[in-house]
Formats: C-alpha cells, sequence, structure tokens
C-alpha cells in the first residue's frame, strides 16, 4: 500500500508540498513511538495528511459533494481547510484507512476538543517538521516540547496561530478554541 499512496502523492503535490509531507510522516512516526503509539499509524496519517492540499477550490468542492462532506465551517472563511475533510475522504475512499487515521487528517487544521493523541501528534508535525525551521522559528522548539509533552507543544502551537490570527484580524474557529480551553486546564493542573 505505501507505494501506491507514495505514487498518488508523487502525481498530486508540487515537489515542495511532497517534501512537506514525507518530513510530516517522519516526524509523526517518531513522536508517535515517544509516546507509545504505533509508529507506522503516525507515518500513514503524516503521509495522507495533505493528499488533496494541492486540488483546487472547485475540484475541493467537488469532492465535498461526491463525499457528501458536511462543513463545520463556510468555504469562504476557511478555504484553507478544505483539505482536511476532502483528504480524509479521499484518504478512507483509496487507500481504506482506519478512524483513527481519517481523524487525524481531518483535524490536523483546526483540532477539536478531546483529540487523541494521534491527532496532535499530526498537527504539531504538519506546523514544526524540520521543513518549516525557515518560516516558523519556534519550530524547533515545538519539536522538542513535543517530545516531551504533546499538550504543552500543542498549546503553544495553537496560541501561536491564534496571535498570528488576531494579527490578521480574523478569528478561530471554535474547534480551535475548544481545544485551546481544554489544553490550557489541563496545563493548568500540571503545574
Amino acid at each position: 500500500m505505501l507505494n501506491t499512496i507514495h505514487q498518488y502523492l508523487t502525481e498530486n503535490l508540487k515537489p515542495s508540498r511532497l517534501a512537506h509531507t514525507m518530513n510530516v510522516a517522519d516526524l509523526a512516526r517518531s513522536l508517535c513511538e515517544k509516546h507509545g503509539i504505533d509508529g507506522e499509524k503516525g507515518y500513514l496519517a503524516g503521509l495522507l495528511h495533505d493528499c488533496t492540499k494541492q486540488k483546487s477550490t472547485p475540484e475541493q468542492l467537488t469532492l465535498i459533494e461526491k463525499y457528501n462532506i458536511i462543513l463545520e465551517y463556510t468555504v469562504e472563511n476557511m478555504e484553507p481547510c478544505l483539505h482536511a475533510d476532502t483528504g480524509a475522504e479521499v484518504a478512507r475512499d483509496l487507500f481504506g484507512i482506519d478512524d483513527e487515521i481519517y481523524n487525524a487528517i481531518k483535524y490536523h487544521t483546526l483540532g477539536r476538543e478531546n483529540m487523541t493523541d494521534l491527532e496532535k501528534i499530526i498537527y504539531i508535525a504538519d506546523k514544526c517538521e524540520v521543513g518549516r525551521d525557515t518560516q516558523l522559528k519556534k519550530a524547533p522548539l515545538w519539536r522538542e516540547m513535543a517530545g516531551e509533552s504533546l499538550d504543552k507543544a500543542l498549546l503553544d502551537i495553537i496560541s501561536d496561530n491564534i496571535e498570528y490570527l488576531a494579527s490578521k484580524g480574523a478569528a478561530p474557529h471554535a474547534n480551535t478554541l475548544a481545544i485551546l480551553s481544554q489544553l490550557e486546564r489541563s496545563t493548568q493542573k500540571e503545574v
């Protein structure tokens, strides 16, 4: 199956997106192994997390219709997140992924309350794989934090993202706020 996935990704992603995808998959496997999770599930979720990322908006909308996807947001406000929903469906349809991997792909952009560790790992790996070091100065710190505590790394990443959105005059999605609140509560209990 991995050969089929690699072929699909090579045919559907630009080289820079493919490199990002491979980095996410490698980091996800490593983080899974550090946290006692099946590393191959992490690798597979990482490989497939952006499988529809480079499809145009009309192509995304066609996939939404094909798979009868009910979005938790409006297309106009959250267009960059469409690939998470469509990617999860395409990955299930073409490669038969299980629910854990499906949800890790689906929630890697917005998060959600009560995220599983695999979901957290894909969210984190997407934001701080080694290729992000030039774009996000905190990426190396996030990788280090994630090795020790998924919740602390995720909290810092989401907080940073919310600050970025605020600087652009945008508001975070309700799912993102829900996981932020949950993480703040859980990390305060640890102190």
